[in-house]
């Protein structure tokens, strides 16, 4: 097992007693044999499996690059769907550098969760990505992000206070911050609705 498995697999488990569900019976045997064996001796990143490979990237570092990588996917998917994937990355790298210069160095960065004004909109997914690495990247960075599909599914459980509601096709365009950057037709495709509330 790599050491980001062995991550996802403790964040899993983490995530299943937060929410007072039982743990999988694999969970829970990957867990006792890793106790057991931290138990008898074995430094503890070795015995839970998450000690990188010689020459392997930190496995905490590799997580919080995926998940940022597909958060900044998802906000594409959902506000400027049907635009060319340079197009998007302009947009995108235009409202994230607003947001940062704005928002972020004015109150966002010291929140430890999302405003629930967001939900539902652009910069909530902008929170999140920023919280994950305070800096925004380059359009040419954005774009080779966006052209690359994500091997597995890992923004849900990081993006929104509340579940990212659909919207109607015949619902307005979103717009960030009055920008006119990041807005696009609703559509079936999964676009965030607005706060309930």
């Amino acid at each position: 097992m790599s050491a980001v498995t062995a991550i996802n697999v403790l964040l899993r488990i983490r995530e299943t007693a937060a929410q007072g569900r039982p743990l999988a019976r694999d969970d829970a045997r990957y867990f006792m044999s890793a106790v057991d064996e931290w138990l008898s001796g074995t430094e503890f990143a070795e015995a839970f499996g998450v000690k990188p490979a010689r020459g392997e990237a930190d496995p905490r570092k590799t997580i919080i690059g995926s998940r940022r990588d597909e958060l900044i996917r998802m906000a594409a998917r959902h506000f400027l769907e049907h635009q060319p994937l340079r197009q998007r990355a302009e947009e995108l790298h235009r409202a994230w550098i607003r947001y940062f210069d704005g928002a972020w160095h004015t109150r966002d960065r010291k929140l430890s969760d999302c405003p629930e004004h967001y939900s539902g909109k652009p910069e909530g997914l902008l929170f999140h990505i920023t919280s994950l690495k305070p800096q925004v990247l380059s359009e040419r960075q954005i774009r080779r992000i966006l052209a690359t599909e994500p091997g597995g599914s890992v923004a849900t459980e990081l993006c929104s206070n509340k579940e990212i509601r659909r919207r109607r096709p015949k619902d307005a365009a979103i717009t960030l911050q009055g920008s006119g950057a990041m807005h696009g037709p609703a559509n079936d495709a999964g676009v965030p609705a607005h706060p309930s509330g």
